[in-house]
């Protein structure tokens, strides 16, 4: 169980939100995408709009003070830059974030190096008519 997890939306906060509480976090430290916190967490969570550029917030993220689930669909944008970023453990485009959110905080707070990306689900739709070969 996450007792203490720091985040930061500009996109969609209410949702994200609920999503860490439906993943049993006890305390979410909520601060404005791009502000200082010096709260102790354990994680961030860091949710970042489609027109967002990573690349403005590139110091604020540096500065946080532990590992960092992005969840962003500009997940290409930010694999260029996590060697940039120590601390940033998952990159997560929201649609497989949604899934699993508390399994990827538990991964981030135990890992020892290195940044998964985590794209979007493929989905493969059967047209009538139409066989799938899989």
């Amino acid at each position: 169980m996450l007792s203490t997890i720091g985040f930061a939306a500009s996109e969609q906060p209410h949702f994200w939100r609920e999503a860490l509480v439906r993943a049993e976090v006890t305390t979410i430290v909520e601060t404005p995408i791009g502000a200082c916190s010096t709260r102790a967490v354990q994680a961030w969570v860091v949710v970042m709009a489609k027109t967002d550029d990573p690349v403005c917030y590139l110091s604020w993220l540096r500065n946080l003070n532990a590992p960092i689930v992005m969840i962003t669909q500009r997940t290409n944008a930010m694999q260029r830059l996590a060697p940039q970023l120590p601390k940033l453990a998952f990159i997560c485009h929201p649609l497989r974030a949604e899934l699993d959110l508390g399994t990827f905080l538990v991964l981030a707070t135990r890992r020892t190096g290195g940044v998964s990306v985590v794209s979007a689900p493929q989905f493969h739709a059967v047209l009538p008519g139409i066989h799938s070969c899989q």
